[in-house]
């Protein structure tokens, strides 16, 4: 029939009994647990890897975004500074003030 019925084939089948269209690979258990294995030291090593680059970023972070924090600091220290020189040598020339001009005796007992 097959062979015998087309004149064009001329070989014969290489296998024996009927054909195997899909080869499925066999899975043992063995297998099984070395890929769950595998897939959990895989994130393992994804977590701890990602832990690493964030710990590194951070420091750099903290490098970088330190100095001008302090800079800052200084800056708003400098600021307060000459603003309570300001206030104090206002309540100097008002205090000097009050006392050359002798408008009662309660406001210059109040400044003694």
């Amino acid at each position: 029939m097959g062979s015998q019925g087309d004149p064009k084939i001329k070989n014969l089948p290489t296998h024996v009994g009927p054909k195997i269209r899909h080869k499925t690979p066999k899975i043992s258990r063995r297998d099984m647990q070395k890929q769950d294995k595998s897939k959990k030291l895989n994130k393992k090593r994804k977590q701890d890897f990602q832990s690493s680059e964030k710990a590194e970023t951070e420091i750099k972070r903290q490098k970088t975004v330190a100095p001008p924090k302090s800079n800052k600091k200084l800056n708003q220290l400098k600021a307060e500074k000459e603003a309570e020189k300001k206030f104090s040598s206002l309540v100097q020339s008002y205090k000097t003030r009050m006392m050359s001009t002798e408008i009662s005796n309660s406001k210059s007992k109040w400044f003694e």
